[in-house]
């Protein structure tokens, strides 16, 4: 996890998408950062790290579900080779706002093509 100044600035998860072996390949990526940190490549830096793990451990397929209003969400996973295949309706909620959302959902387009761009982006850090 990142730090500045000894405290966490942000986190980031891989989480395996079913527990049936046809899709051990396959893991949804969780990328949290810090409010006031936000802007700064510290997501950047996070997501680039997990799709070069993702290789490593065998993965295949990421993938993301982004609500449609997080725009800085989609640039981020667009930005590391990321694209949407589709949308899902009512499949999740802000508790804020209490209504349902729109989801998106990202699929990495070719993990070994991006991988350098995103080995290039990490080492900038």
């Amino acid at each position: 996890m990142p730090e500045r100044e000894r405290k966490i600035v942000g986190w980031a998860a891989l989480s395996p998408v079913s527990s049936r072996s046809a899709y051990a390949g396959v893991a949804e990526v969780s990328v949290y950062v810090s409010e006031q940190n936000r802007g700064t490549g510290v997501g950047k830096l996070l997501l680039s790290s997990l799709v070069s793990t993702s290789e490593s451990a065998g993965i295949w397929t990421l993938q993301a579900m982004i609500f449609v209003e997080n725009k800085a969400s989609i640039a981020l996973h667009s930005s590391c080779g990321f694209r949407t295949v589709g949308t899902r309706e009512r499949i999740g909620s802000l508790p804020a706002k209490g209504e349902t959302l729109y989801s998106w959902n990202a699929v990495a387009t070719s993990l070994e093509t991006n991988l350098r761009s995103v080995r290039d982006t990490a080492a900038s850090f």
